[in-house]
């Protein structure tokens, strides 16, 4: 099964116009496979290191937004959002160009680490790869519901569905009302076939103004439930 992310842009702010993408390819790139461009954080986690001229071109980046008047979060939100349209596109390439440029500007808010997540994803990359990712952005600034259900998604799409259960059910005993964790949750319980699953998770998804999927029928009349 190949993933195909459900993206969300709710709560990034887009301001008046875009940095261009024009981090230059690095000549010569330290050690074997992709660019450092194209690996999540420039590779820093894999002992990549940038040339003196590439680390000035980072420094004039980021007065060049500075200029335009951004802070550095919401820099790094302009691009994420353009590397979500881009992963929405299919160009995986160009996605992570933008979360890594959202990385450089902010690398403490959980978003960059969303979206390598999703693009490691996309790219049929090692489950592991992809998890450290997504525990990554769960870990820092701005985490939303939307990082808990795309890893869920994740899960599930790899035949672990009973870690998709746990996570969002851990995510809702720390935030009660989070939405969409209780929506996903009923999701995953039509998926594996369980009627009482659905009626709780989806009584749960009502009580919390959760988006309703196409079953809200059913929880009217098998559940005695109505939106």
């Amino acid at each position: 099964m190949r993933f195909r992310p459900a993206l969300c842009l709710a709560g990034l702010v887009v301001l008046g116009g875009c940095v261009p993408n024009t981090h230059p390819m690095p000549a010569t790139d330290p050690g074997p496979g992709r660019s450092s461009y194209l690996l999540p954080g420039y590779g820093e986690a894999q002992g990549r290191q940038k040339s003196p001229g590439l680390l000035e071109w980072d420094r004039e980046y980021k007065a060049r937004y500075r200029q335009r008047g951004l802070t550095d979060r919401q820099a790094a939100a302009e691009e994420v959002v353009l590397g979500l349209r881009a992963l929405e596109r299919g160009q995986n390439s160009e996605a992570i160009r933008h979360f890594n440029l959202g990385w450089l500007s902010d690398p403490e808010s959980a978003a960059p680490y969303h979206g390598f997540a999703l693009v490691l994803a996309a790219r049929g990359s090692p489950p592991q790869e992809v998890l450290t990712q997504f525990e990554a952005a769960r870990g820092r600034a701005g985490a939303t519901p939307e990082i808990l259900i795309s890893e869920a998604r994740y899960l599930d799409g790899i035949g672990r569905r009973r870690e998709a259960f746990d996570l969002l059910i851990d995510g809702l005993a720390e935030s009660p009302r989070a939405h969409n964790l209780a929506r996903m949750l009923e999701t995953l319980s039509i998926e594996a076939g369980d009627p009482v699953g659905v009626c709780r998770w989806g009584t749960r998804a009502i009580q919390n103004g959760d988006d309703q999927p196409s079953t809200a029928d059913f929880m009217a009349t098998a559940c005695g439930t109505t939106e």
